[in-house]
Protein backbone atom coordinates (compact mmCIF):
# COMPACT_ATOMS: atom_id res chain seq x y z
CA UNK A 1 0.00 0.00 0.00
CA UNK A 2 2.97 2.36 0.93
CA UNK A 3 4.53 1.56 -2.48
CA UNK A 4 1.25 2.50 -4.11
CA UNK A 5 0.93 5.59 -2.65
CA UNK A 6 4.89 6.68 -2.58
CA UNK A 7 5.11 6.09 -6.07
CA UNK A 8 2.59 8.76 -7.71
CA UNK A 9 3.80 11.13 -4.71
CA UNK A 10 4.35 14.39 -6.15
CA UNK A 11 6.44 15.65 -2.65
CA UNK A 12 9.61 14.21 -2.84
CA UNK A 13 9.95 14.72 0.85
CA UNK A 14 6.79 12.32 1.47
CA UNK A 15 8.11 10.09 -0.06
CA UNK A 16 11.70 9.79 1.61
CA UNK A 17 9.50 10.03 4.71
CA UNK A 18 7.25 6.85 3.62
CA UNK A 19 10.57 4.99 2.68
CA UNK A 20 12.19 5.65 5.50
CA UNK A 21 8.96 4.30 7.41
CA UNK A 22 9.26 1.04 5.27
CA UNK A 23 12.48 0.52 6.05
CA UNK A 24 12.14 1.38 9.49
CA UNK A 25 9.28 -1.46 9.89
CA UNK A 26 11.67 -4.07 8.35
CA UNK A 27 13.94 -3.52 10.32
CA UNK A 28 11.97 -3.79 13.38
CA UNK A 29 10.24 -6.77 11.91
CA UNK A 30 13.36 -8.75 11.78
CA UNK A 31 15.05 -7.24 15.33
CA UNK A 32 11.55 -8.81 16.46
CA UNK A 33 12.63 -12.02 14.53
CA UNK A 34 15.80 -12.21 15.96
CA UNK A 35 14.70 -11.49 19.81
CA UNK A 36 12.40 -15.06 18.97
CA UNK A 37 14.81 -16.90 17.80
CA UNK A 38 16.90 -16.43 20.58
CA UNK A 39 14.29 -16.85 23.04
CA UNK A 40 12.65 -19.78 21.64
CA UNK A 41 16.57 -21.25 21.43
CA UNK A 42 17.20 -20.69 24.59
CA UNK A 43 14.04 -22.17 26.21
CA UNK A 44 15.18 -25.74 27.01
CA UNK A 45 18.04 -24.34 28.66
CA UNK A 46 16.29 -21.70 31.01
CA UNK A 47 15.32 -22.44 34.77
CA UNK A 48 12.05 -24.34 35.05
CA UNK A 49 9.90 -23.28 37.97
CA UNK A 50 7.47 -25.25 39.74
CA UNK A 51 4.82 -24.50 42.92
CA UNK A 52 4.17 -26.95 44.72
CA UNK A 53 2.40 -25.40 47.41
CA UNK A 54 1.36 -21.76 47.61
CA UNK A 55 -0.79 -20.05 50.37
CA UNK A 56 -4.19 -18.94 50.31
CA UNK A 57 -2.31 -15.67 51.91
CA UNK A 58 0.51 -14.71 49.42
CA UNK A 59 0.32 -10.72 49.45
CA UNK A 60 3.65 -9.86 50.31
CA UNK A 61 6.47 -11.49 47.79
CA UNK A 62 10.04 -11.75 47.69
CA UNK A 63 12.04 -8.70 45.67
CA UNK A 64 15.44 -7.95 45.22
CA UNK A 65 17.14 -6.55 47.73
CA UNK A 66 14.46 -8.92 50.55
CA UNK A 67 16.30 -10.72 52.96
CA UNK A 68 14.96 -14.59 53.13
CA UNK A 69 15.50 -17.76 54.59
CA UNK A 70 15.06 -21.09 52.80
CA UNK A 71 14.47 -24.45 53.75
CA UNK A 72 16.15 -26.19 50.70
CA UNK A 73 17.30 -30.16 49.57
CA UNK A 74 19.63 -30.02 46.67
CA UNK A 75 19.60 -32.89 44.12
CA UNK A 76 21.15 -33.80 40.58
CA UNK A 77 19.13 -34.52 37.89
CA UNK A 78 19.16 -38.65 38.67
CA UNK A 79 18.52 -38.11 42.20
CA UNK A 80 21.05 -38.31 43.94
CA UNK A 81 21.25 -35.40 46.93
CA UNK A 82 24.05 -33.63 47.79
CA UNK A 83 23.28 -31.30 50.52
CA UNK A 84 20.12 -30.12 52.40
CA UNK A 85 18.89 -27.54 55.27
CA UNK A 86 16.89 -30.10 56.92
CA UNK A 87 19.89 -32.88 57.80
CA UNK A 88 20.16 -32.27 62.01
CA UNK A 89 22.17 -29.25 63.20
CA UNK A 90 21.42 -27.53 59.83
CA UNK A 91 18.94 -24.87 59.79
CA UNK A 92 17.66 -22.55 57.00
CA UNK A 93 19.86 -20.74 54.35
CA UNK A 94 19.51 -16.80 54.30
CA UNK A 95 20.43 -14.64 51.97
CA UNK A 96 19.83 -11.57 50.41
CA UNK A 97 18.69 -11.56 47.05
CA UNK A 98 20.60 -9.63 44.50
CA UNK A 99 23.71 -9.57 46.40
CA UNK A 100 25.34 -12.01 44.15
CA UNK A 101 25.27 -14.42 47.59
CA UNK A 102 24.85 -17.73 45.20
CA UNK A 103 23.85 -19.20 41.84
CA UNK A 104 22.06 -17.51 39.67
CA UNK A 105 19.19 -19.92 39.41
CA UNK A 106 18.49 -19.37 43.27
CA UNK A 107 18.38 -15.39 42.19
CA UNK A 108 15.76 -16.08 39.51
CA UNK A 109 14.00 -18.61 40.95
CA UNK A 110 12.94 -17.31 44.68
CA UNK A 111 11.69 -14.24 43.51
CA UNK A 112 8.00 -13.46 43.90
CA UNK A 113 7.30 -16.11 46.46
CA UNK A 114 5.65 -15.63 49.64
CA UNK A 115 6.21 -17.14 53.17
CA UNK A 116 5.39 -20.95 53.05
CA UNK A 117 6.01 -21.01 49.61
CA UNK A 118 7.41 -24.38 48.37
CA UNK A 119 9.10 -24.56 44.89
CA UNK A 120 10.65 -27.11 42.85
CA UNK A 121 13.94 -25.30 41.01
CA UNK A 122 15.66 -27.25 37.82
CA UNK A 123 18.51 -25.20 37.21
CA UNK A 124 20.10 -25.56 34.40
CA UNK A 125 24.38 -25.45 34.38
CA UNK A 126 24.88 -21.63 33.25
CA UNK A 127 22.52 -20.61 35.70
CA UNK A 128 24.24 -23.19 38.57
CA UNK A 129 28.13 -24.25 38.73
CA UNK A 130 28.90 -23.92 35.01
CA UNK A 131 31.07 -26.74 33.21
CA UNK A 132 33.45 -26.60 36.00
CA UNK A 133 30.68 -27.87 38.62
CA UNK A 134 32.05 -27.91 42.20
CA UNK A 135 34.20 -31.17 42.65
CA UNK A 136 33.86 -33.75 44.18
CA UNK A 137 29.73 -33.01 44.57
CA UNK A 138 29.03 -31.56 41.54
CA UNK A 139 30.29 -32.97 38.57
CA UNK A 140 30.87 -30.05 35.69
CA UNK A 141 28.08 -29.37 33.29
CA UNK A 142 24.93 -30.72 35.82
CA UNK A 143 21.75 -29.27 36.04
CA UNK A 144 20.61 -29.35 39.41
CA UNK A 145 17.32 -29.43 41.34
CA UNK A 146 16.31 -28.09 44.02
CA UNK A 147 13.57 -28.44 46.82
CA UNK A 148 12.31 -25.08 48.62
CA UNK A 149 10.28 -23.58 50.80
CA UNK A 150 10.44 -19.81 52.11
CA UNK A 151 10.36 -19.94 55.90
CA UNK A 152 10.77 -16.22 56.33
CA UNK A 153 10.84 -12.71 54.67
CA UNK A 154 12.50 -9.38 55.80
CA UNK A 155 11.48 -6.73 53.03
CA UNK A 156 14.37 -4.48 52.10
CA UNK A 157 14.72 -1.19 50.30
CA UNK A 158 14.23 -2.36 46.86
CA UNK A 159 16.36 -2.05 44.15
CA UNK A 160 13.09 -1.83 41.45
CA UNK A 161 12.15 -3.74 38.65
CA UNK A 162 14.94 -2.48 36.08
CA UNK A 163 17.95 -4.79 37.71
CA UNK A 164 15.52 -7.84 37.04
CA UNK A 165 15.34 -7.32 33.10
CA UNK A 166 16.85 -9.42 30.83
CA UNK A 167 19.10 -8.71 28.22
CA UNK A 168 16.59 -9.17 25.34
CA UNK A 169 13.89 -6.69 27.11
CA UNK A 170 16.76 -4.09 27.31
CA UNK A 171 17.53 -4.77 23.63
CA UNK A 172 13.66 -4.37 22.27
CA UNK A 173 13.79 -0.79 24.36
CA UNK A 174 16.83 0.16 22.55
CA UNK A 175 15.91 -0.43 18.97
CA UNK A 176 12.40 0.45 19.69
CA UNK A 177 13.78 3.41 20.96
CA UNK A 178 16.42 3.70 17.99
CA UNK A 179 13.30 3.19 15.43
CA UNK A 180 11.25 5.97 17.20
CA UNK A 181 14.24 8.75 16.99
CA UNK A 182 15.01 7.67 13.50
CA UNK A 183 11.25 8.08 12.14
CA UNK A 184 10.56 11.30 14.19
CA UNK A 185 13.74 12.77 12.46
CA UNK A 186 12.55 11.60 9.21
CA UNK A 187 9.15 13.42 9.78
CA UNK A 188 10.85 16.56 11.02
CA UNK A 189 12.89 16.92 8.01
CA UNK A 190 9.99 15.92 5.88
CA UNK A 191 8.02 19.16 7.61
CA UNK A 192 11.25 21.15 7.25
CA UNK A 193 11.80 20.56 3.30
CA UNK A 194 7.20 21.08 2.89
CA UNK A 195 8.22 24.11 4.38
CA UNK A 196 11.18 25.45 1.96
CA UNK A 197 8.96 23.79 -1.11
CA UNK A 198 6.32 26.32 0.09
CA UNK A 199 8.06 29.10 0.04
CA UNK A 200 9.66 28.49 -2.79
CA UNK A 201 6.41 28.42 -4.25
CA UNK A 202 5.56 31.81 -3.57
CA UNK A 203 8.37 33.40 -4.17
CA UNK A 204 8.14 31.94 -7.80
CA UNK A 205 4.39 32.69 -8.06
CA UNK A 206 5.46 36.55 -6.92
CA UNK A 207 8.35 36.68 -9.86
CA UNK A 208 5.96 35.95 -12.14
CA UNK A 209 3.49 38.55 -11.70
CA UNK A 210 5.57 41.16 -11.52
Amino acid sequence: YLLVVAGPCRSRALRLWIRTAMQMTTWLLAACCLLLSTVVGKKSKELVIDVTHKPEDCNTVSAVGDTVSVHYTGKLLGGREFDSSRREGRGPFSLKLGDGQVIKGWEQGLLDMCVGEKRKLTIPPHLAYGEEGRSPVIPGGATLVFETELVDLQKGPGIGAFSQWNTSTLTSFFLLGCIIYAMYSTYQKYVSESSTSKQSSKSGRKKKGK
